[in-house]
């Protein structure tokens, strides 16, 4: 699974590039503002989806990393990674952009091959979650600068999380944060259009957070790959 996901799924691995957050009892909290600072994309099955030749799917996902690298380096783009079996089998991965608004973060994910091609379809949630986010990219590159690349081995930089898609946000976050795994919130955000709370949680299978039976109403719980290093900066931001 890690193989296969490491190679298909190489076009957001990297990515995760720049958010200080308030701190709370050691843990990272979202801004005490409500208004969305960011844009969550969800990056879904698109009107082509599979279809093409190797050649050209092959170009297809080439264009779509290097697009993802290029977004990071603007500053446009802060987090992205792929689901890995998600319960909706439409939804193929995710952005988190720098937009305040749907229509600004249809416009920065339009550049993406994918999306043009129609492999991907975009959709677009306002999101109030915390600043440090901004620093990912950064920190990522400066963590795995001289790394060597071995492209027949998975990538060094990438890890599954749990990512938990709540319909309730407000209620949700009670929940988890009344619980052991108050201090396994990687990060979270709320969309600010219909009050959703996403929450990326350090687990590595979907099945572990769902063994604590938390009362989160209804709510998506999923697999996810990103940046090895969201953690380690997620880390490090509760620790100062």
């Amino acid at each position: 699974m890690r193989n296969r996901l490491a190679g298909v799924c190489a076009w957001l691995l990297t990515l995760v590039v720049p958010m200080g957050c308030s701190m709370h009892g050691g843990r990272a909290e979202e801004p005490k503002s409500a208004a969305p600072n960011s844009t969550f994309v969800y990056l879904v099955s698109g009107p082509n989806s599979g279809k093409g030749s190797p050649e050209m799917r092959k170009t297809i996902f080439a264009g779509h990393m290097a697009n993802i690298k290029a977004l990071a380096l603007e500053g446009r783009l802060f987090i992205a990674g792929p689901f890995d079996a998600p319960a909706d089998k439409t939804w193929r991965g995710i952005f988190v952009v720098n937009a305040t608004t749907a229509e600004e973060a249809t416009r920065i994910a339009a550049s993406d091959p994918g999306i043009i091609a129609g492999e991907f379809k975009a959709v677009c949630h306002p999101m109030n979650a915390p600043e440090w986010l901004r620093e990912l990219p950064e920190f990522d590159r400066k963590m795995t600068a001289g790394t060597p690349v071995d492209p027949t081995q998975p990538p060094k930089n990438i890890r599954a999380y749990v990512m938990v898609t709540a319909a309730d946000g407000a209620k949700a976050r009670r929940a988890i944060e009344s619980s052991a795994w108050r201090d396994r919130i990687v990060w979270s955000g709320t969309f600010t259009d219909t009050n959703q709370g996403v929450f990326v949680m350090d687990a590595e299978k979907p099945e572990e957070f769902r063994a604590a039976g938390l009362d989160l109403g209804p709510c998506s719980i999923d697999g996810w790959w990103s940046s090895a290093w969201l953690a380690a900066l997620s880390t490090k931001q509760k620790t100062h």
